[in-house]
């Protein structure tokens, strides 16, 4: 929780001191000539609390529903597929079949096989019929002819073992025809989602081959984040996020990050959905993220991805940073613009405070909605005041320390 605490600390600094820089350095001429007086530059209170900052000061990640087990069926290159009997998007449960190979091709080879088979027999049947002869005529034989009649013998018993050798292997092979002619039919191992076939060769982006037939769970979800190599360091395996909605940011579930794959990089793509990547064309990296909690997520649905600073926990009444107060002898106060647009001082009542994120618990005299400037010296009470958004406002400034 401190390590939470800390880092929204950072995140909430750098947006306050990047006002303050902005106004001290990045102000244009068209700013100081808006009237006769200098006008004073102020940002809503929500903003600098953090409850407007939103996706504007932390990066977030682009993020995709994906299942978590994939099954990539491959074909075997030597045979022939005859049918292909699953569709892409269809349901499959666990033995139903994905296609069958042509078994007419295979029928020919074990008849061949079988011929083989046949002949290699008659082969050794013939062998053993010599031997049996020309031991009968040794036999007979003077004894200057009995060499030659030993070396024929040897000669036809080599020939039985090499015989019998390719009577095993082609056993074997008539054996491997026959399992093939009779499990012609691939099933699917698993059940789920005919993601994609292809039955033409295809290849990734990456150049590797894509299986023939690929099938997601259905019900096992993860999502899958991209990163940008620059900023990949900011993430870590077990690390925290938030996974919020596209469509309703207000919608958010908690998650932890399993695997960060540096081994297959994606290229030209933008990992960020905040504008300070919008022209990065570096490489990507994927990773994955696991929600804490089952949700009914749709596969392919696109998510945004961020760091658990702990932005979605609530904190009871509003907090300011410290540095937005001034405190004297008398009534702390802050800088803000009244209804008129005119600076004034408005008195605010303090309550706790927080040494670790450095704010004050304000109980009153302050709202989210009210706008409020970095505190100066030199400031007076009536001097016009500038928004964000207006002609006069340039925030280049204020987009350079985001960055």
């Amino acid at each position: 929780m401190k390590k939470k605490i800390f880092a929204l600390c950072g995140v909430l600094i750098v947006a306050a001191v990047a006002f303050g820089v902005w106004y001290q350095f990045f102000r244009t001429p068209a700013d100081a000539d808006v009237s006769a007086e200098n006008p004073v530059a102020v940002e809503r209170v929500a903003v600098l609390t953090g409850s407007g900052i939103g996706g504007d000061v932390q990066n977030r990640y682009s993020g995709v529903v994906e299942s978590q087990e994939t099954l990539d069926v491959k074909k075997d290159d030597t045979k022939t597929v005859k049918n292909i009997l699953v569709t892409e998007g269809q349901v499959v449960e666990v033995g139903t079949p994905l296609f069958e190979y042509d078994t007419a091709e295979l029928t020919l080879k074990l008849e061949q096989a079988q011929i083989d088979l046949e002949r290699i027999a008659a082969d050794i049947e013939t062998a053993n019929r010599q031997i049996n002869e020309l031991t009968a005529e040794k036999n007979k034989a003077k004894a200057s002819e009995q060499l030659e009649y030993t070396i024929q013998i040897q000669a036809q018993q080599t020939s039985i073992k090499e015989s019998e050798y390719s009577q095993k292997s082609k056993l074997l092979e008539i054996e491997q025809l026959q399992e093939s002619i009779t499990n012609n039919v691939v099933t699917s191992t698993i059940g789920g989602r005919i993601q994609e076939i292809n039955e033409m060769p295809a290849y990734d982006n990456m150049g590797n081959p894509k299986p023939f037939i690929q099938i997601l769970t259905i019900g096992d979800y993860r999502i899958k984040g991209t990163v940008n190599e620059q900023n990949i360091w900011n993430l870590s395996e077990g690390q925290p996020v938030i996974v919020r909605s596209r469509v309703d940011e207000s919608q958010t579930w908690p998650g932890t990050i399993t695997k960060i794959d540096t081994e297959n990089p994606v290229s030209n793509q933008n990992s960020y959905y905040s504008s300070s990547d919008s022209g990065n064309q570096s490489n990507s990296y994927p990773f994955y993220v696991e929600l804490d909690e089952n949700v009914p997520l749709m596969m392919g649905q696109h998510l945004l991805i961020e760091t658990d600073l702990g932005q979605t926990e609530a904190r009871e009444g509003l907090w300011l940073y410290d540095y937005y107060i001034v405190q004297g002898d008398g009534m702390p106060y802050v800088w803000i613009a009244n209804e008129k647009d005119r600076l004034e001082k408005r008195p605010v009542t303090l309550g706790e405070y927080d040494e670790n994120l450095m704010q004050y618990q304000i109980l009153d005299g302050l709202s989210e909605t009210d706008s409020i400037a970095w505190p100066e010296d030199t400031l007076t009470e009536g001097t016009p005041i500038v928004r964000p958004g207006s002609e006069s406002f340039d925030n280049s400034g204020m987009d350079d320390m985001k960055k």
